[in-house]
């Protein structure tokens, strides 16, 4: 069995972390998350192949004879699991989220009127945005020109 741990060498000279990823194991939006974390405190730098394994350089903006590089490293690998985490959490609850998002759009207790065809175009773009191509599934002419009716 491969080792997909993500793996990191420090380079004392240069004052730099470098952190090897396997993107069979962290997809490169998770990477990119984990990066974001630590631009307040590092200079980020990507490299590599993102169809094997992507090279993070993090490179401390604060030059400090004290700063643990291998700290730097595995805070880096712990925020790679905690964005993975929520990456996969968000895509888990994606179904959920929509539904409620689509529940509270059609009650009747907030019926969504549209007036004119420039605030009726926004809401079919957002629309089509979370459930595909709205407009080729609608059954009425235009839902949107007149409120629920109350049984």
């Amino acid at each position: 069995m491969k080792n997909l741990t993500p793996k990191f060498k420090i380079n004392r000279e240069n004052n730099t972390a470098y952190i090897i990823v396997k993107t069979v194991l962290y997809n490169l939006n998770v990477i990119y998350a984990a990066c974001y974390v630590f631009l307040e405190r590092s200079y980020v730098l990507l490299d590599g192949d993102p169809k094997t394994e992507v090279i993070v350089k993090l490179k401390p903006k604060e030059n400090n004879e004290n700063l643990n590089l291998e700290q730097l490293g595995n805070e880096f690998m712990n925020e790679l699991i905690r964005s993975g985490f929520y990456y996969q959490q968000n895509k888990d609850t994606m179904s959920i989220r929509t539904l409620i998002l689509r529940r509270i759009l059609m009650l009747e207790e907030t019926p969504l009127y549209v007036s004119d065809k420039e605030t009726e175009k926004k809401v079919d773009e957002m629309m089509d945005y979370i459930y595909g191509d709205y407009k080729k599934n609608q059954s009425t002419k235009n839902r949107h020109d007149t409120p629920p009716k109350k049984e």
